[in-house]
């Protein structure tokens, strides 16, 4: 009897068992579906503390200014993957009412960011202009905007332009884009002459004008509007006026040119007379060089005035300054090369893949440079001789953070994805060998790459692209873009050849500013440069 009792009592303990782990069983399940919901609502509060790094992290996104704002970047980003693991309601009773107006912001910011819901992007739209400092932000949505694939980058001087200009040499490249490329054999367009449409290879454009150009050329607007499509849009980069100085005289040597290599700091040699050592050079030589034409205002230069400006009241070089910000939609900084390309790209209503790159032309510094050996005596130096590109930079520098306060929280997002994809590529495609080589036929060296061999094969191309440098592209471009080349063919047989009406052709553009010209000028076909 006692055995049977023993018995139904084990049985019954096992039926306890059982029904408990169902019950806990089924509460597990419930919880599951029940959690997200939880935490879309925000019922599960992050801690104080990660609420007043969040706080830091609103501000600095208000503040476009703040030179912090990848610390807050990832400190938020940090703090999430700690919090949502987290499933215990924890309040906090001494929090703030301007804590828990930043919670709100926060959820909005949260929910916009995992795109769980429309209606939730549409309140954070609401929220940002209600709290943002200011009322004209761009509106910018890049599901419904149209990229502008119409672009001359006028191309300055040691200002990472070469880098840029590896993205534009492949944004036209992997769009089927017309790219204007300098004639057979050269590598820029007349430089330091003022660009002219002589200079441009008309057979790989084949009467068409152009999406892209992005070659050194000297700024002369109506030539190149001759080449150019209707559309197109104008950009170029500046950077800081002393450390453009300082890299430009060094990596061109200048330092030979004057006869200087022997001093320990020629730079500084050369500016405590610069009219006497130009002086001697012209007695000295038949011929200047070339890179001679930089030696003062060269970005001034570039763009298409005389690098004799600097010596010009402030009136006319303010005058000069106006003029170019009306013809060019967009300057860029070099200081700021990652904000600079994310202007670019919600400007241009472009894809962050298309921006993001491994730096080009990068000089390679060597024991006899100065770099190191910038004084602030020879910084104002640099500063006086050069009175025209610091007004000219100073002036852009300004309107460019003006552009980026304008586009708000987004450009700050964008910033850090960015910097995220250029790490990930370069790990990805750079060899850590380092190859060093010479560039444009000049004699500064400069620091080039070599391809990963262990590269993905998803990435193998992009990386490819990403390491060509400019003269390789050039040459590339003109075995592409060849109209008797089976590419072309198989693209015109496709119906995706650029096509343009027989009014608009290169030719008759051509034939039309010709004739303006010799109405007014009595017989000058030549386009007109910059005075």
């Amino acid at each position: 009897m006692s055995l049977l009792f023993r018995r139904n009592k084990i049985m019954r303990f096992q039926r306890f068992l059982f029904f408990s782990f169902l019950g806990l069983s089924f509460m597990c399940f419930i919880a599951s579906l029940l959690l997200p919901k939880i935490k879309e609502r925000n019922l599960i509060h992050f801690p104080s503390k990660t609420l007043s790094r969040y706080a830091e992290f609103l501000r600095a996104k208000l503040n476009p200014s703040t030179s912090t704002e990848n610390r807050y970047v990832q400190a938020a980003s940090d703090d999430l993957s700690q919090s949502s693991s987290s499933t215990e309601p924890q309040e906090d009773d001494a929090e703030s009412e301007s804590v828990r107006a930043v919670d709100r912001e926060i959820e909005e910011i949260l929910n916009s960011t995992n795109g769980q819901s429309e209606d939730l992007a549409v309140e954070e739209e609401d929220d940002i202009q209600e709290t943002s400092t200011e009322e004209s932000l761009v509106k910018y949505d890049e599901l419904s905007c149209t990229p502008h694939k119409s672009i001359a980058f006028l191309k300055t001087h040691k200002t990472g332009s070469s880098t840029l200009t590896n993205i534009l040499n492949r944004y036209a490249d992997l769009r089927e884009l017309s790219i204007a490329l300098p004639r057979e054999h050269l590598y820029r367009f007349g430089w330091p002459g003022y660009f002219n449409w002589r200079n441009v290879d008309m057979f790989r454009l084949n009467g068409q004008p152009a999406h892209i150009l992005c070659n050194h050329a000297r700024y002369n607007r109506p030539a190149m509007d001759i080449v150019m499509r209707s559309d197109t849009k104008y950009i170029t980069i500046l950077r800081d006026p002393v450390n453009q100085f300082e890299s430009t005289f060094n990596y061109m040597e200048l330092y030979r040119d004057f006869n200087l290599p022997k001093f320990p700091n020629p730079m500084e040699v050369f500016l405590k007379n610069p009219y006497g050592h130009l002086q001697n050079l012209t007695k000295r030589v038949k011929s200047l060089p070339e890179s001679i034409n930089l030696v003062r205002n060269g970005m001034f230069f570039d763009l298409g005035f005389s690098s004799l400006m600097g010596s010009r009241k402030d009136s006319e070089l303010r005058n000069a300054i106006a003029n170019i910000e009306k013809e060019f939609s967009l300057v860029l900084i070099m200081e700021y090369f990652d904000e600079s390309l994310v202007l670019l790209k919600r400007e241009f209503c472009w894809d962050l893949d298309d921006v993001i790159y491994i730096k080009q032309n990068q000089r390679k510094y060597g024991n006899n440079t100065s770099h190191n050996f910038i004084s602030a005596q020879l910084r104002r130096r640099i500063r006086n001789w050069n009175r025209a590109d610091v007004l000219l930079y100073e002036h852009f520098n300004k309107t460019f953070w003006e552009k980026i306060k304008r586009h708000g929280r987004g450009f700050y997002e964008d910033l850090t994805e960015l910097k995220r994809k250029n790490l990930e590529m370069c790990r990805d495609c750079v060899s850590p060998e380092e190859v060093t080589e010479t560039a444009f036929r000049l004699s500064g060296k400069i620091r080039g790459f070599k391809l990963n061999n262990g590269v993905s094969r998803f990435n193998r191309y992009l990386c490819e692209k990403l390491l060509t440098n400019e003269i390789d592209y050039i040459n590339y471009f003109r075995r592409k873009l060849n109209p008797h080349s089976e590419y072309q063919k198989q693209l015109r047989a496709a119906g995706k050849a650029p096509h343009t009406s027989a009014e608009n052709t290169i030719s008759q553009r051509i034939r039309a500013f010709q004739s303006k010209q010799l109405q007014i000028r009595a017989g000058n076909p030549v386009p007109k440069a910059r005075p």
